[in-house]
């Protein structure tokens, strides 16, 4: 019984990653990091990450959950996401730390020539283990797609540029992947 209802779950939750909400918020993240660099806004990553996380929970509510239902998923779900989250924070705060450390620091250069590398195996990485946390193939495309983008500015266009022109990839891959589950699942009327 409690193997049946641990493949139950995984199949439900595989189910809310077919909507294409979290796409759309991935490529959301890169257009808006993206859009902040051309415009040289920095808080402005942060606000429209802000905005596109409430959008996700309310597209969630108003067209995943009618067309397949809602389940609460165990800590063990809960547990891989955090885990993902965490090592990314870790990564960053190890190449803030390298940057604060004094500049006799052969590290902080090796770091520092190489920078764009480092951004683009930590966003590209946290996407790759997102889809491999997740069981969500597609992911490790958009990785390559942002892997790309940051280092495809080291020899060709900007950060920025590159960052929205992916963001827009993977946010139209999104709409695709949406289109397809609103189709795959409509919402059936309810009966008395």
């Amino acid at each position: 019984m409690v193997d049946e209802l641990k493949i139950l779950e995984k199949r439900m939750a595989n189910r809310y990653m077919e909507d294409g909400i979290w796409d759309i918020y991935l490529g959301l993240m890169a257009f808006a990091f993206g859009f902040g660099i051309v415009l040289d806004i920095s808080y402005l990553a942060a606000i429209m990450v802000s905005v596109g996380f409430a959008f996700q929970s309310i597209a969630k509510n108003m067209i995943t959950f009618p067309r397949i239902g809602y389940i609460k998923l165990r800590k063990a779900k809960k547990r891989g996401m955090a885990a993902v989250l965490t090592g990314v924070l870790f990564l960053g705060m190890m190449i803030f730390l390298v940057f604060m450390l004094g500049d006799e620091n052969p590290v902080r250069y090796f770091v520092r020539d190489r920078m764009l590398f480092f951004i683009a195996v930590i966003w590209g990485g946290a996407i790759a283990l997102a889809g491999l946390s997740f069981h969500v193939r597609r992911y490790f495309a958009y990785a390559l797609i942002v892997f790309g983008a940051v280092m495809m500015s080291e020899w060709m266009g900007s950060l920025g540029l590159n960052l929205i022109v992916a963001g827009l990839l993977v946010m139209i891959a999104g709409l695709f992947v949406m289109m397809r589950f609103i189709r795959k699942y409509p919402i059936t009327p309810q009966q008395n």
